[in-house]
């Protein structure tokens, strides 16, 4: 049964020799009574997490979205990182509240303010619920002061960097944390002055202060799904790569100098390939203004598709003297899987979380697809057998199995 046929019309209450609008009327009252129906969903208690009824309710009312995102980083871990939002958007229901993500706790919210007035909101269930009557049919602007939250920080004496991946950019900051609403950001950042800082996009401007600390201007991104905005910051050491098309900056915390020059030409140069395949390959040039590399010491992963700063895992990256073929292939794999993702997930993206799996199928067969080319020596048909047919069909004849695709 259709919304139109339930609670938002009434027709059938009137006599049927009455029922005579115009259709000037109808068009008008579809555009009036359409946008506030939206049946099972109540934004003023939009519930725990982001659930599906809450994603499809801003994708059908949000439009146009643009985060201006800075950061205060203190050198001391024991004080907390300052952010402040200024939040872009058009919006259709302008008589219903807007939700925003935030899973942390109320205090940390400072002060809250709706084109430059300040805002009636709410705090509950994991969300920042801005109450409407003040908001704009044209441009709206929502500023917010809050002090951020650490868990997707990953904080470190001289270091932290941003793992925002699936929905965790709302433990981070003020956000609408769903995939399929794409943004664009412009970061600033102030950091101390002895770090070094990497974003997204091309750095715009950099000033360092008398006060010992440096502040970063980054570019504005393309559009972006939320939880692929990122930034790392601290002690880092940089190479440079000048490649024929894509020039690379790799970003290491490592150590073992004799390390890094042992690996850092392989490391390139599998990069570089990658690049030039998938553009090949897809017809689809480079999308996004750059390509780095931010190898960080135990990552929670191999790696993490950052367009413009993809992070890898240090152990997986910089192997030690005498590598195994295996350990070889492994990081081959792991920058085509990363690079691949570039195209399977970050300039298309899904618009929901059930469909996850597809971005990363597309990136692995890309990957070994790389991979066999970078190493012809290796029957990658074999390899392709062994390692993903048993596994597969391990699973598939237990009652464990399960759809690829389910409800989330």
């Amino acid at each position: 049964m259709s919304v139109d046929e339930t609670t938002c019309s009434k027709t059938n209450r009137i006599p049927a020799a009455k029922r005579t609008p115009s259709p000037a009327f109808l068009i008008l009252a579809f555009v009036i009574i359409l946008p506030s129906c939206h049946p099972g969903f109540n934004p003023n208690h939009p519930g725990a997490g982001v659930s599906i009824e809450l994603a499809r309710y801003r994708q059908s009312d949000l439009r146009n979205l643009q985060y201006d995102l800075s950061f205060e980083v203190p050198e001391k871990l024991s004080e907390p990182v300052k952010g402040f939002l200024s939040l872009r958007f058009m919006r259709n229901r302008l008589s219903d509240p807007l939700v925003l993500d935030f899973r942390e706790d109320s205090s940390r919210i400072l002060s809250v303010r709706l084109n430059g007035k300040s805002a009636r909101f709410a705090f509950r269930d994991e969300h920042l619920i801005i109450f409407p009557g003040n908001f704009s049919a044209s441009a709206n602007r929502l500023d917010v002061e809050f002090f951020a939250g650490d868990l997707s920080l990953n904080r470190n004496d001289d270091y932290l960097y941003t793992l925002l991946v699936p929905d965790r950019a709302r433990t981070v900051f003020p956000c609408i944390d769903q995939p399929g609403l794409k943004a664009v950001f412009r970061l600033k950042l102030s950091i101390p002055s002895q770090w070094k800082a990497v974003a997204n996009s091309p750095l715009a401007s950099q000033d360092t202060l008398h006060t010992g600390r440096t502040v970063l201007l980054f570019q504005e991104t393309p559009p972006l799904p939320v939880y692929l905005f990122a930034f790392a910051a601290g002690r880092f050491d940089t190479i440079s790569f000048h490649g024929a098309k894509h020039p690379i900056v790799l970003y290491h915390r490592e150590n073992d100098a004799q390390k890094v020059r042992n690996n850092a030409p392989e490391i390139f140069r599998l990069a570089d390939s990658s690049l030039h395949f998938m553009e090949q390959y897809t017809g689809i040039a480079y999308p996004f203004p750059k390509y780095d590399l931010v190898v960080i010491p135990s990552f929670q992963y191999g790696g993490m598709e950052h367009p413009g700063c993809i992070f890898l895992n240090a152990g997986r990256i910089f192997l030690p003297e005498n590598p195994s073929p295996d350990d070889l292939l492994a990081r081959a794999g792991l920058i085509a899987h990363e690079t691949a993702h570039i195209w399977f997930g970050d300039y298309v993206t899904m618009p929901w979380f059930d469909e996850v799996w597809m971005k990363e199928v597309f990136a692995g067969f890309m990957a070994d697809k790389i991979t066999g080319q970078l190493f012809p020596q290796v029957d990658f048909r074999l390899r392709f057998l062994l390692s993903h047919y048993p596994p597969s069909y391990d699973i598939d004849r237990t009652p464990g199995t399960n759809p690829v695709m389910q409800k989330l």
